[in-house]
């Protein structure tokens, strides 16, 4: 899945759960966390994968439970050491999404849920996919990362500055 649709997924995830909730709108903040939660695996597994070959897949260590569970649980932690739990309950909500998303074909196709306990059961290919060279993903991932930065440089710097509610 492209990333747009990680972070459509990731956000209508927590809308889902902000309702069911009662939870306030989201600011800045949340919103960044749902950004961050919905693309944090594939900033790692892939340039892992593609680049420097250490994983066989650029959706393997990160796209498991193993990683999912205790990554959620230090950012909720953060999070809740500064005061901002609902930033890292979106991280957490967005980044559970990001394997299901991954692999929703494959799920509704047989069933199979293996993939999130990966490499205590056997990794099964994924169903669908576009093929895209490294290079072309290697700069649509770099030119994602540093507009998403940018953009929260912005948005820190207008809350700063009163401009930002």
């Amino acid at each position: 899945m492209y990333w747009s649709g990680h972070l459509a997924v990731a956000y209508l995830c927590y809308v889902i759960v902000q309702h069911l909730g009662g939870w306030p709108q989201p600011d800045w903040r949340v919103s960044a966390g749902i950004v961050a939660g919905a693309i944090f695996p594939d900033l790692i597994d892939k340039p892992l994968a593609w680049e420097l070959g250490v994983l066989a897949s650029g959706r393997s260590l990160m796209h498991t439970l193993f990683a999912v569970v205790p990554v959620s649980i230090i950012v909720i932690l953060v999070s809740w050491r500064y005061g901002r739990r609902d930033v890292g309950a979106a991280f957490a909500i967005a980044y559970f999404s990001h394997p299901f998303a991954d692999a929703y074909q494959t799920i509704l196709a047989d069933g199979t849920t293996s993939f999130l306990f990966w490499p205590l059961a056997p990794r099964q290919l994924w169903a669908g996919g576009v093929v895209v060279p490294i290079e072309s993903r290697t700069v649509e991932s770099m030119f994602i990362l540093i507009a998403g930065v940018s953009v929260l440089i912005q948005l820190s710097v207008r809350q700063r500055h009163g401009s930002v509610e």
